[in-house]
């Protein structure tokens, strides 16, 4: 409908004459053989592996005590010698990128939880260095002192 109004011609112009073309119309070669796959990210930025490891050696450390009382069924106590590492997990992870006090404490308490969960992840984002130097003020500089007209 739309071009119905135009009067144009389509011919077919060879690659090789067509000095300007695009993507779209180039066949690309698509290998034959099976191989490989293109890595995309480094073996280093494979956090899963880590993750678990570290929640089932909390579970193992603590699957013969019963968890106490104030643990919801859907999130897993730690046990004091694994607070630190899951603090570290948690806010120092490269796909967290250091979050502040509240959504470390968010991103902790949606799987974990301790009776001093809120307290501890404070005290470990405040005494975090990367996120001291990289913390910029947010307010204003204050302005110079001018004294008052004498009245």
């Amino acid at each position: 409908m739309f071009f119905t109004r135009f009067v144009f011609t389509v011919t077919y112009r060879p690659g090789s004459k067509n000095g300007k073309a695009d993507a779209l119309p180039r066949q690309f070669e698509v290998a034959n053989e099976p191989g490989q796959p293109d890595v995309i990210l480094p073996a280093t930025a494979i956090l899963a592996p880590v993750q678990w490891d570290l929640v089932e050696e909390i579970r193992r450390a603590h699957a013969d005590k019963p968890p106490p009382a104030g643990c919801t069924p859907s999130r897993i106590f730690v046990p004091q010698q694994f607070r630190q590492q899951v603090m570290q997990w948690v806010h120092e992870a490269p796909s967290s990128g250091h979050p502040g006090i509240c959504r470390s404490t968010q991103l902790t308490r949606r799987r974990f939880w301790w009776p001093s969960l809120g307290p501890d992840v404070e005290g470990y984002v405040r005494a975090c260095s990367t996120c001291a130097q990289a913390w910029t003020s947010r307010q204003l500089p204050e302005g110079l002192l001018e004294p008052l007209p004498i009245p």
